[in-house]
């Protein structure tokens, strides 16, 4: 199947030119405007979708990117969306890519075909992702909304926490507690979530006078078997952490099995601290403190932005920072012996 790759191939130009000969021409000089033309005639890439949507210029239709169906903090923010966006009849397209970049890509261009209205990209990609021309690309052919990941000064539009301050603040909380050995149960810093909680986490430290402690901090994979390995690790020091933060609820859930696998117990021997705010997070035993980012609702802010572009109502910010909390619950608590 031709792609819109190919077409730059073979006419010796960027992805993001053929999206512009596409989608504003005007911007393109006349010889690659034609070079590009003639390739797309030769390989016949226009569907049937495309001669539909420069007729009707609105498809009402989005296309939904989502990096992880199986991280639940997903499901309640894909819920957000879909019910904030059910009442307007627009058709949602749902991409879901596995963290595959070849697959994300793959979607990307039907959508470009297809000629949707919009394209919302759920779930944070690796900082140096060779799919970010064609994210730009699309950002030149409609409007492109990035929920908790952002590309800044391209124009592209997105909504997040501050996750560095919000790490921070938890970090910051433990250490209030008493906690001198915090942990941090992380994920591949290559994706900007997993770093701006690191950098959170450093912060806090630098700010209260603890030295960076890079021997208590473990990359696994953000899900429930990650936290399981890295707590392990972690609590298998000769000087084990006191406190562990985690970089997602699911990884906390892992921990605390294998607090209780070492004969330990939260927060008596161990205090755990998530981050996401997924609703399972109020219901472990003991309740899990964390960061609460509200999932659902960013969701349905998500949502009502998309709706706003689509009606062409003025936008001042293309970023939108949204609100967290730190809930505290039942696993912290000072550290039982002076550290």
């Amino acid at each position: 199947m031709i792609t819109i790759r190919d077409i730059a191939r073979e006419a010796h130009v960027s992805v993001a030119t053929v999206s512009r000969v596409l989608n504003n021409p005007q911007l393109v000089n006349e010889e690659r405007r034609l070079r590009v033309l003639q390739v797309i005639g030769e390989r016949n890439y226009y569907p049937n979708e495309v001669a539909r949507g420069l007729i009707t210029k609105l498809t009402k239709s989005i296309g939904l990117f989502v990096t992880d169906v199986e991280n639940t903090f997903f499901t309640a923010l894909i819920k957000g969306v879909t019910d904030g966006l059910y009442a307007s009849g627009i058709d949602i397209y749902l991409c879901i890519t596995g963290n595959d970049l070849d697959r994300e890509m793959r979607y990307m261009d039907n959508m470009l075909k297809k000629r949707t209205d919009c394209a919302l990209l759920i779930g944070t990609r690796p900082r140096d992702a060779k799919n970010n021309e064609m994210i730009l690309a699309m950002a030149e052919a409609m409007p492109v909304v990035m929920v908790f990941e952002y590309m800044p000064d391209v124009g592209i539009y997105s909504i997040r926490t501050d996750e560095i301050n919000w790490a921070r603040q938890a970090v910051k909380y433990l250490i209030g507690l008493g906690h001198r050995r915090i942990g941090f149960i992380n994920g591949d810093r290559n994706h900007s979530t997993y770093y701006q909680k690191q950098l959170g986490y450093e912060v806090a430290l630098a700010e209260e006078g603890i030295g960076r402690q890079d021997r208590y901090c473990v990359r696994v994979s953000p899900y429930e078997a990650g936290g399981y390995e890295g707590a392990q690790a972690l609590l298998s020091l000769t000087d084990p952490p006191t406190a562990l933060f985690t970089a997602s609820d699911q990884i906390a859930l892992g921990a605390y099995r294998a607090i209780a696998a070492k004969g330990l117990r939260v927060p008596g021997d161990v205090s755990v601290i998530g981050f996401g705010g997924i609703p399972f997070a109020a219901e472990m035993s003991p309740s899990l403190t964390t960061v609460d980012q509200h999932p659902y609702e960013v969701g349905e802010n998500a949502a009502k932005l998309v709706l706003k572009i689509l009606h062409g109502k003025e936008i001042r910010e293309k970023q939108t920072i949204l609100q967290a909390d730190l809930v505290l619950r039942d696993s912290c608590a000072p550290p039982k012996t002076e550290t």
